[in-house]
């Protein structure tokens, strides 16, 4: 019977750590804020990402409180304009 226990708590602690092993990534994300010189924030500013490896653009506009983000970018530079 401890053998049966012991073989059902290693499967339970392997179940465990595969668990884990799913949660990596491979994408990114950028976020921030626009603000203005005076450092109010810019509601509505178009926000540009560009990937410096195969130049692909992504648009978006910044919310009420001057926030952007990109999610779900691969590894590599960008330019954010």
């Amino acid at each position: 019977m401890s053998g049966k226990m012991r073989f059902i708590g290693i499967l339970a602690v392997l179940a465990l750590f595969c668990g884990l092993a799913f949660g990596q990534a491979e994408t990114g994300s950028v976020f921030g804020t626009v603000t203005d010189p005076q450092g109010a924030v810019v509601a509505g500013a178009k926000v540009t990402i560009k990937s410096g490896n195969s130049n692909a653009e992504r648009n978006t506009a910044t919310n009420s409180n001057g926030l952007y983000t990109f999610t779900n970018l691969q590894p590599g530079p960008y330019k954010v304009t």
